[in-house]
C-alpha cells in the first residue's frame, strides 16, 4: 500500500443572501508543485470568483491528494460500500447526548456473532479495532471531532452500534 500524491484541490464555500450554502471544488494543475502554491493559486481563485459572483465566499481550503498507487480489491465476501456499522457514542460536552459514528464496509468481527446467529448483526463494543477507531475522535488524546466539533467521551462512550445496509442502486 503505498499513496502517491495526485495533487492538490481548492475547495470554496460560498453562501448567498437568502444564506444558502454551496461548496465548489477544483484541480490544481500539476504545475502546483507545494503547499504554499496551491495555497496562492487558491487565494487567487477566490478573488477572480468573487469578482464574477454575486455570491460571498466565506470559507476555503487547499488539500494534497493522495491516492493508492497500486490498486487492489478487497477479498473480504461483505466487503460492500453499502454495509455499515452504525456506532452511538457518547459526547464529552454532554454526557446524555450521542452522535452517530458511520464505518463503512465493517469487518465481521466487529461484530458479536458470526453469521446467522444471534447478535451478527449487533456491534461489539469491547472489538480491540473499534476501541482504536473511537480512540481517534476522544476529548483525550483524540486528533479528530465529530462533524461539529465535539468529541467522544472518554470513559462509557460506546452506548449500542448495529450493522445496517444503505440502499444503493448499484448491486
Amino acid at each position: 500500500m503505498a499513496f502517491v500524491s495526485q495533487g492538490y484541490r481548492a475547495s470554496l464555500t460560498l453562501i448567498d443572501n437568502g444564506r444558502k450554502i454551496i461548496n465548489r471544488s477544483y484541480e490544481l494543475r500539476s504545475s502546483t508543485v507545494d503547499h504554499p502554491a496551491a495555497v496562492t493559486a487558491t487565494i487567487a481563485l477566490e478573488v477572480a470568483l468573487a469578482a464574477a459572483s454575486d455570491l460571498e465566499c466565506i470559507a476555503y481550503s487547499v488539500a494534497e491528494i493522495f491516492q493508492e498507487g497500486a490498486v487492489s480489491y478487497p477479498v473480504a465476501l461483505n466487503a460492500q460500500a453499502e454495509m455499515q456499522a452504525l456506532v452511538n457514542v457518547g459526547l464529552e460536552s454532554t454526557p446524555l447526548k450521542t452522535a452517530t459514528l458511520a464505518i463503512p464496509g465493517p469487518i465481521d468481527a466487529m461484530f458479536k456473532g458470526a453469521p446467522s446467529f444471534t447478535g451478527y448483526d449487533d456491534v461489539d463494543g469491547a472489538n480491540a479495532v473499534l476501541i482504536a477507531f473511537m480512540d481517534l475522535f476522544k476529548e483525550t488524546g483524540g486528533t479528530f471531532s465529530l462533524s461539529d466539533g465535539e468529541q467522544i467521551a472518554d470513559a462509557g462512550s460506546f452506548k449500542t452500534g448495529r450493522r445496517t445496509h444503505r440502499k444503493s442502486r448499484r448491486g
